[in-house]
């Protein structure tokens, strides 16, 4: 019974499949068997996007035909779930969906009655240092959430509070965790929140879609609008406030952006909200943003996956689809726990490791970026099975770490 729901699992062959995004559509791009074998299981079904704002911009034509494909031959609903609704709609140069159908009667009566923060410009978005930025959250008072774009400026943030009494606990957040890691901070932080404790958290924007903070006040380094306005969505979300939550937009000097494209949008909302900082009041500020951000920062099919379809070049699109367009590596983290450290010791003589085995590693697996591998190659070794370990230092606060590692650690 077991093997069958794991094939159940695997072909989507079962009335209600959890899966994720970057699973669902890489298999609809897909050229390869295994990928494809399960699509037919999709027709007549309804299919739920939880976060559609994440789709990315750069491959967002070819994604929107291809759901227009599946449902026009499989009869396939899509219900498309976010604060933050892109303009996905067919319109002059943008062939997008014809009609869609939203759930909500008034959007801009729900908007305004739902109204939970107020908007403020740090410094009028001038640049300011980490210094700065640590008056402000201090004089804000009570928790505080402070998000980033980049993991080198929260960690360079959270050094700078290490030696500052002003709270109770400091938490820092980031994709150089794994995930076991950062599953129990976010219950401490979740905790410590409930107990009304005067905490302050440091992060990327890893928190601002499925993460269900709450807190009076947060801090947003300037970013593509999406993610300012999933930022607010940390800010009394419960509604608890006898007034409004803050939400201050900063700029820091040498923050530093992920790439050009977001670099390019956050640019845009900066200008945004520089010129009227109330426009974030409105309840269709984003797709009018995403209207414009559209074709004038980013190139929708940027791969020419359209056109490779209509061509059959199927190779070619399986090759240049991808929702996440950086290519990353999973280092297991041997020194994050005596649990990691069991767990490998369990599977470094199996001939062969398990799906469930994968399953389990995941949790102590962190993704980087070749260049990282690269230089601290000493640290990074491949085991039979063809997965990397990471050896170096783990720190258990912030993370990997290149910095020394202790030397009762050395010896494994």
């Amino acid at each position: 019974m077991q093997e069958r729901k794991k094939l159940a699992c695997e072909n989507w062959d079962y009335p209600i499949i959890v899966t994720t995004t970057v699973q669902f559509f890489e298999s609809l791009f897909s050229n390869r068997p295994s990928q494809c074998r399960k699509i037919h299981n999709i027709a007549e079904s309804v299919v739920i996007f939880d976060e559609v704002q994440t789709l990315p911009k750069e491959v967002i034509l070819p994604t929107l035909q291809m759901l227009k494909d599946v449902q026009t031959i499989m009869k396939t609903s899509f219900l498309f779930c976010t604060a933050t609704q892109p303009a996905f709609e067919k319109r002059q140069g943008f062939d997008g969906i014809s009609v869609i159908f939203p759930l909500i009667d008034d959007p801009a009566a729900l908007y305004e009655k739902t109204k939970r923060v107020k908007f403020h410009l740090l410094n009028d978005l001038n640049p300011i240092d980490y210094d700065e930025l640590l008056e402000a959250v201090t004089q804000a008072g009570g928790a505080a959430l402070v998000i980033f774009n980049t993991k080198k400026a929260v960690l360079e943030f959270y050094d700078s509070t290490k030696n500052l009494g002003n709270w109770e606990r400091k938490y820092h957040l980031s994709t150089a965790m794994c995930p076991s890691h950062r599953k129990d901070v976010i219950k401490k932080i979740r905790d410590d929140l409930e107990a009304k404790k005067n905490i302050l958290v440091a992060s990327t924007q890893l928190i601002e879609a499925g993460v269900d903070f709450d807190f009076p006040s947060v801090f947003r380094a300037i970013a593509p609008l999406e993610a300012v306005i999933q930022s607010a969505g940390r800010c009394n979300r419960e509604d608890k406030l006898t007034g409004y939550g803050n939400v201050f937009l900063f700029k820091v000097q040498d923050g530093g952006m992920p790439d050009k494209t977001y670099s390019a949008c956050a640019g845009f909302t900066e200008d945004l909200v520089k010129v009227n900082i109330n426009q974030l009041y409105q309840h269709d500020i984003f797709a009018q943003y995403y209207l414009k951000v559209i074709n004038l920062f980013v190139e929708p099919d940027k791969y020419g996956i359209n056109n490779a379809r209509k061509e059959f070049k199927f190779k070619t699109v399986n090759d240049s689809y991808r929702i996440i367009q950086k290519v990353t590596e999973g280092l297991y983290i041997y020194n994050f726990s005596d649990e990691s450290m069991r767990l490998f010791h369990s599977l470094e003589h199996k001939e062969f490791l398990a799906r469930s085995d994968y399953r389990n590693m995941q949790v102590f697996t962190v993704q980087v970026y070749q260049n990282f591998i690269i230089n601290n190659k000493d640290m990074c070794k491949t085991t039979p099975h063809g997965f990397m370990v990471w050896y170096g230092n783990y720190d258990p606060e912030t993370g990997i770490s290149v910095a020394p590692i202790e030397a009762d650690k050395l010896v494994v």
